[in-house]
């Protein structure tokens, strides 16, 4: 008895009844979108711009490559997608602020900007808003990034359910 589930066994390894490539491909695809996910909610808390931006453009392009595997994902990741470039967008044009406060003046930026802006809000709870509306002047930029981080981060959770 033993022996021929042994038998069984070894001839169905022959037969090749295991994962195909493109399952075995799939999963690979999964996993690496998934560990993708994982580096950009770490970067969401304590990183710097450089750190986050890196990571966000490791799931950009592993979501973009592996887009036709990861159909199941595709709204929740139309939303990250959104979100974190416009959090990219406020961070980039806030350093170069602090770098230079009178290039920002005489710049193309302010669209880029104040579209950003609206997609952060536009993913805020009514309380966050109310909060980026009424909050200080001085970290104005530093509440947006932050919010815009922590609903990132909320969005990688749903993301690695």
């Amino acid at each position: 008895m033993i022996l021929r589930f042994i038998v069984c066994l070894f001839a169905i390894s022959l037969c090749g009844c295991g994962p195909s490539a493109k399952q075995l491909a799939e999963q690979q695809a999964h996993q690496t979108f998934r560990e993708a996910v994982a580096a950009l909610k770490v970067c969401t808390s304590g990183s710097t711009y450089a750190e986050f931006r890196d990571k966000w453009m490791a799931l950009e392009t592993c979501y973009t490559a592996n887009q036709n595997l990861l159909k199941e994902d595709e709204t929740q990741m139309q939303s990250l997608i959104a979100l974190a470039r416009a959090v990219d967008n406020i961070w980039n044009i806030n350093n170069q602020i602090n770098a230079d406060p009178a290039a920002f003046v005489s710049s193309r930026h302010h669209g880029d900007w104040t579209d950003s802006l609206n997609v952060v809000e536009k993913f805020a709870s009514p309380s966050q808003v109310t909060f980026l509306k009424t909050a200080s002047r001085d970290k104005f930029p530093e509440d947006y990034i932050q919010t815009g981080l922590t609903l990132i981060s909320n969005q990688c959770d749903e993301l690695l359910k």
